[in-house]
């Protein structure tokens, strides 16, 4: 260990470096002195006054981005003086090198989807710059929807380094990245169910036999939304309700024609957000089969969403749909 030497003033202080700073304490006649804090970087002039939101929009390699906060109702909120942000917003560049969130902030029907991934750039009410951030300590953070990750010797939050860092504003500051960062789900399509420990017992076996899983991994451009029956569909809940006939049907390994069948009478060929669908709707379409109309429905009174006869459980993001 490298050891500097100690200086000693008229008035007994004592001027070291860090790496010394037990054995000056030791010393006769110093009164150890705390060694100056590292200076932070400055965001000098708070961006001119502008909002974090206002710091976006007038630059021109963020353009995407800003597209993509008008689109998903956020830009309002950085736009508000009142509350801190940092946004870590992916470049012109990352968003063209993703096709699957340019489709998002680009195509309709995807606007939880690019919601969602969005507010996972956004932390709420924290000023941090780089070196807050790449402090050799921090390993999270909290995000307006979900967890971001700090890579301490990369330097790199969920994955993504930063590309221009500390972008001043009146109410944050605005980290520009190299790529988009992303929600956990997309890292999985409609096929992934083990992803799903509901759906895995019921659904696994199944798609194991049908022949024709591919549209569950392609990515359509409008979205797909597949009417996935949890394991207690198969199960003996479904016995007890009279659904004999059609489990045994759905497990039979011999019947791949009937089972090929319902999963692409499952399949919807648009995103179907629960939250964007009122009390009372109804709405006939024409799932993927081609062979009979699915009816969907919300009721007035206790607000359940049905496919036909079946009422949505719970709703779940993939990458594709």
């Amino acid at each position: 260990m490298y050891v500097s030497p100690i200086i000693c003033g008229e008035d007994q202080t004592c001027e070291y470096s860090n790496a010394c700073y037990g054995l000056a304490a030791g010393f006769e006649g110093c009164t150890p002195v705390e060694p100056a804090p590292t200076p932070r970087p400055s965001l000098a002039n708070n961006g001119g006054g502008n909002t974090v939101l206002q710091q976006i929009q007038s630059n021109p390699e963020l353009s995407g981005f800003a597209v993509a906060l008008e689109l998903s109702g956020l830009d309002s909120l950085l736009n508000e003086n009142d509350k801190e942000f940092t946004v870590f917003a992916p470049s012109n560049q990352a968003i063209a090198n993703d096709p699957v969130f340019s489709t998002y902030a680009t195509m309709d029907g995807w606007i939880h989807h690019l919601r969602t991934n969005v507010q996972l750039m956004i932390v709420q009410n924290q000023v941090l710059t780089d070196a807050d951030i790449f402090d050799a300590a921090t390993t999270e953070l909290v995000s307006l929807n979900g967890t971001l990750q700090i890579s301490q010797p990369f330097a790199q939050v969920n994955l993504v380094s930063m590309e221009r860092p500390n972008q001043a504003g009146s109410n944050g500051v605005v980290h520009t990245m190299d790529g988009v960062i992303k929600n956990y789900w997309r890292e999985y399509t409609l096929r992934d169910v083990n992803q799903h420990d509901e759906l895995v017992d019921g659904l696994s076996p199944i798609l194991d036999r049908i022949q024709f899983d591919e549209p569950l991994m392609e990515f359509e451009p409008s979205g797909t939304s597949w009417i996935a029956a949890r394991n207690r569909g198969y199960g003996n809940d479904s016995i007890a309700l009279g659904f004999y006939p059609i489990v045994q049907e759905l497990k039979d390994p011999n019947n791949a024609e009937f089972q090929n069948l319902t999963y692409m009478y499952n399949l919807i060929d648009f995103n179907l957000y629960e939250q964007d669908i009122e009390r009372g709707f109804q709405l006939l379409v024409m799932p993927r089969a081609g062979v009979a109309h699915m009816w969907i429905t919300k009721d007035m009174t206790k607000g359940l969403l049905r496919f036909n006869d079946a009422v949505l459980d719970r709703q779940a993001f993939a990458s594709n749909g």
